[in-house]
């Protein structure tokens, strides 16, 4: 959707979020068999979507794509520190902004409803413990 007013209310547009990965240093049998560039050329593309869905798109010999629930899942598989990893965001901007929305406990009252979960696992309180305390939500 485009900026502008809608109802008589103003409706911004869904934040799209693309990225590139380069995995340096990954184990030899990774160049033998094709799935790695070696820090040659990003191994993967990726974009975000607003609802919190990642898709990778893999630029190696064996190009394919994958669907994952949320970055943060993605990352648990494919982060690699190991392999000196590094993941730039077109944006500019750190990962740690990255947030997602997907059916969980409230980690204040327990409800399941539509949080936010940022990185490294932080949750944001759902949207009834957010309007009741009057606070950012942030703190759980």
């Amino acid at each position: 959707m485009a900026d502008g007013y809608v109802g008589g209310m103003l409706k911004k547009r869904p934040i799209i979020r693309t990225f590139t990965g380069h995995r340096p240093q990954p184990p030899a049998e990774y160049q033998d068999k094709g799935i790695t560039n070696s820090g040659t050329a990003p191994d993967y593309y990726g974009v975000i979507f607003p609802d919190g869905t990642v898709v990778i798109r893999w630029a190696t010999a064996y190009q394919s794509h994958s669907i994952w629930a949320s970055y943060a899942d993605f990352y648990q598989v494919h982060g690699h520190p190991e392999y000196g990893t590094t993941i730039v965001f077109d944006d500019g901007q750190p990962a740690e902004l990255i947030e997602h929305k997907h059916p969980a406990p409230c980690p204040k009252c327990g409800n399941i409803s539509m949080v936010g979960a940022a990185l490294r696992g932080r949750m944001v309180t759902c949207d009834a413990c957010l309007t009741a305390e009057g606070e950012c939500g942030r703190a759980a």
